[in-house]
């Protein structure tokens, strides 16, 4: 320190020393790896990273780097022509995925970020917006500037009675709900959700039975095309290493963005006059969603987002090679309790007319419109509960014929018992009885196997929306900690219906994905939507 420039020394001391300052690097500093800390989070590299990623050598070029595309980012200019570099979105998303709070700050103080990805987004969708001649395409650059929209934006927006007037950025929000609304178009998987036993070669014939089974179940259309990982020689270095990275699914970052931002006027109508506790009721459980989106006002840390970094390293392809890591990517105990939020899905009439135009150019009923009168928007409340299957067990099979029963065998409403606290499932292929123990926070994640959850409704929901009880239960795939669950009525003569619910953790507290029914005929396309709930403390 005594050999550096005073005006340098002083402009350090004050970045540190002041809060609320810029966030903008000092001139000169990008050699000097002990000022690391000053101007970004580190606590996540101990946790993630190799030992030889943690050289000073190692950490001084990385800061240099992320200087370099910071000041990149800050200067770029967007235009049809020129969309934000695929190696910069790299950086900025994955600097979110370390933000302990100073991360953040940088991109939208220093960079100015939001408005940048938002007219990367409005860009790359130039054709939907003008004249809806064709469907809006997911690239890694549009799922990166996506995913960095939903990881900056803390305010959800309440619109006013009437038609609110739409900015640029709700202008592009509302484009993306075409990835929230086909939910058969576009993938929100790391690897198909009908396959259970991944890694898996897509040339097998287990694989290829599985996919023409489901097709015939699921849906004649052959969804859109998604890169689904990018090789290592075309990731920008992060500290010192190139990596293969899965390409985060697009759908959900549409989703949290666009459920973020629902407009009061499409809520689910009041209950009648009179009914004031169930009034009061909704009116606070229809906002909880909102402020848990991405680990809510609290906050969600680095180390809340540790299996999106591992997602991204490990799921790159499950078609092939070996099971990623030993761990589960959702911690026990993590899916354990009240789950609130919302579910959307169009109308029967909607959805065909959907499904009729393409391939050809989207209908016009898709144009942006945050008051559709032809959309569904429920909320929903769960209580789940976990149990285990812990080593030297065997877990229960996993036969691809289950998929729309959520893994288990089909006559699990039959075939199980509870024994001494534990759940016991018959296992039809092994032809003998499984053992799952309920979540203790004793368990150590190591010797978890396979998780198992069981819910329903929560009561007060079921009142005050005069639904019929349900019950709920699925599993957790190992290979990327996809969670899929199957919801059924238990009064199906009331047309409630049974839906398969699938979707990942994000940043530790929300659960976000899609649902299709289970009951479709196999000559149409399945109805379907998407949902995003948040784990309370209730």
């Amino acid at each position: 320190m005594p050999t550096l420039p005073t005006e340098l020394v002083e402009q350090i001391a004050l970045h540190v020393a002041v809060p609320g300052l810029s966030v903008a690097p000092p001139a000169g500093l990008q050699n000097l790896f002990p000022l690391n800390r000053a101007f970004f989070n580190c606590s996540h590299r101990l946790r993630r990273l190799e030992p030889n990623a943690l050289t000073p050598e190692v950490l001084a070029a990385e800061l240099v780097s992320r200087c370099r595309a910071m000041t990149r980012l800050r200067r770029a200019q967007v235009g049809p022509t020129a969309l934000l570099p695929e190696h910069d979105l790299w950086t900025a998303y994955l600097v979110l995925l370390e933000d302990d709070g100073l991360n953040r700050q940088w991109l939208l103080e220093y960079v100015n970020i939001r408005p940048k990805v938002v007219d990367n987004l409005e860009v790359s969708f130039a054709a939907l917006s003008d004249n809806y001649s064709q469907w809006p395409p997911e690239t890694v650059g549009t799922a990166l500037s996506a995913w960095i929209l939903a990881l900056t934006d803390t305010q959800a927006v309440e619109y006013p009675a009437g038609q609110p007037a739409l900015s640029t950025e709700d202008h592009v929000v509302q484009l993306l709900f075409i990835f929230v609304y086909t939910h058969f178009l576009y993938h929100s998987h790391f690897g198909l959700w009908y396959l259970w036993d991944l890694p898996v070669a897509a040339d097998t014939p287990l694989a290829n039975a599985a996919l023409n089974f489901m097709q015939s179940r699921i849906s004649p259309i052959v969804p859109r095309h998604r890169q689904m990982h990018v090789d290592a020689n075309s990731m920008p270095a992060h500290f010192g290493i190139q990596r293969m990275m899965a390409v985060p699914p697009m759908a959900h970052a549409a989703i949290a963005c666009y459920f973020g931002r629902t407009p009061w006027a499409t809520r689910p109508p009041m209950p009648a006059e009179g009914q004031d506790e169930a009034r009061r009721w909704l009116n606070t459980h229809w906002q909880i969603g909102r402020t848990r989106f991405f680990g809510g006002p609290e906050g969600a840390g680095s180390e809340m987002r540790d299996n999106e970094w591992r997602r991204l390293t490990l799921c790159g392809n499950l078609y092939s090679g070996v099971i990623p890591g030993l761990g589960s990517f959702v911690r026990p105990g993590e899916l354990e309790g009240r789950w609130d939020g919302y579910f959307r899905f169009p109308e029967i009439r909607q959805h065909q007319e959907i499904v009729a135009h393409y391939p050809g150019p989207p209908p016009q009923t898709l144009r942006p419109n945050p008051f559709m009168a032809n959309v569904f928007n429920q909320t929903v409340q769960w209580r789940l509960k976990e149990y285990h299957c812990l080593a030297p067990n065997v877990p229960l099979s996993g036969k691809q014929e289950w998929a729309l029963d959520a893994f288990f065998p089909p006559g699990f409403r039959q075939n199980h018992r509870f024994q001494d606290g534990s759940l016991l499932i018959y296992d039809e292929m092994r032809r003998e009885w499984t053992k799952y123990v309920p979540h203790d926070p004793s368990i150590n994640m190591g010797h978890v196997l396979d998780t198992i959850v069981l819910g329903h409704a929560d009561d007060y929901w079921e009142a005050a929306m005069q639904r019929p009880a349900i019950i709920v239960y699925g599993r957790v795939r190992r290979a990327d900690g996809l969670i899929i669950l199957r919801r059924d009525a238990t009064r199906s003569s009331l047309g409630y219906g049974n839906w398969l619910w699938y979707g990942y953790i994000h940043c530790g507290l929300n659960w976000i994905g899609r649902f299709t029914r289970t009951d479709h005929d196999i000559r149409t396309v399945t109805q379907g939507g998407s949902f995003i709930m948040a784990r309370t403390a209730q």
